[in-house]
């Protein structure tokens, strides 16, 4: 048995002996050997540090003051945007709130959780379940290139170490203040009817491609398991639901 520790503390012990391991370590056990640590590889030193990233940013995240923080999380409204009424939309856009799913991915423990508890929770099937990890491997690459590509846009940083959960964060985070609230009031509107001109801010194009990305992933699954099984996987996704407040009415 191989053990690594991405967050918090684990004992590994068998009948020859124990050994506790933190944040980052790594450790083998056999049926004849006691526990002992081992060298981490590069890549497992680089996912300890992703980990060890997205616990720290949101931590940062829920202290953050100020409206409604960023949170990829797993906490479900009654109703996701595409089963609320009009009148409900129009409230989300009175107060500029543009909460969207994101497709699932793997990389990260959020995102494994948030899976793996959505395919439970829609009570998908083994073919099922196996359709939702097919697509993901085949969607994955592109989506992520594509939130690389708006983070080293907006940050000027690479980007390429970083899983998918951690970019939708960073690029949320990153963003100018009234070029978010910009763009969700804009895309708010927009949900709820109205006629509106798209922006050109990184954030604005950024939140737009995630909705179509959402959008085709649905419509994938859906030829692989049924538009109503496909539907009912989405309701469990990673929702981001964040308030950066209405831009001032003197706002250009």
């Amino acid at each position: 048995m191989t053990v690594t520790v991405y967050e918090g503390k684990v004992e590994l012990a068998n009948a020859h002996g124990t050994i506790a391991l933190g944040p980052g370590e790594h450790a083998t056990a056999t049926a004849t050997t006691a526990p002992a640590g081992t060298q981490v590889t590069a890549v497992e030193a680089r996912l300890a540090e992703q980990h060890a990233r997205i616990t720290a940013l949101e931590a940062r995240l829920a202290q953050l003051a100020g409206g409604s923080p960023v949170a990829i999380s797993d906490v479900k409204p009654t109703r996701r945007t595409f089963d609320m009424t009009r009148e409900e939309l129009a409230k989300l856009a009175a107060e500029c709130r543009f909460p969207f799913d994101v497709p699932p991915t793997a990389g990260s423990s959020l995102m494994d959780k948030i899976l793996d508890d959505g395919m439970r929770t829609a009570d998908l099937g083994d073919a099922e379940r196996a359709a939702v990890r097919t697509l993901i491997a085949a969607f994955q690459p592109a989506y992520q290139n594509e939130l690389v590509a708006f983070y080293r846009e907006l940050t000027g940083g690479d980007g390429s170490d970083l899983d998918p959960a951690t970019l939708v964060i960073e690029i949320e985070q990153k963003s100018l203040h009234p070029d978010l609230a910009a763009a969700y009031q804009r895309l708010a509107a927009e949900r709820a009817g109205a006629k509106v001109a798209p922006g050109t801010s990184t954030i604005e194009r950024y939140l737009r491609f995630a909705l179509r990305a959402s959008d085709d992933f649905e419509r994938k699954l859906a030829a692989e398991i049924g538009p109503a099984r496909a539907r009912a996987f989405r309701r469990t996704w990673g929702l981001v639901d964040f308030g950066p407040e209405c831009p001032p009415k003197d706002t250009p």
